[in-house]
């Protein structure tokens, strides 16, 4: 079995993600500084409890971010 992350599927799923970053013009920098603060609004979010119901959430997610 080949344990290389570089196989035909990554190159493809690595375009794909670059694509769809792209269409949402942002760049790679934006990209990592959403993802922490959507990692950070997650973290805080306990479990069980809505998110309009946490008091640390401001009672939103991030921007663009849909609670889930």
């Amino acid at each position: 079995m080949d344990k290389s992350l570089f196989t035909n599927d990554y190159a493809v799923l690595l375009s794909e993600l670059r694509s769809a970053r792209e269409r949402a013009g942002i760049t790679q920098g934006q990209l990592a500084a959403n993802l922490r603060e959507i990692s950070a609004w997650r973290r805080s979010a306990p479990m069980g409890v809505p998110t309009d119901a946490n008091p640390r959430s401001g009672g939103k997610p991030p921007s663009g971010m849909v609670p889930g």
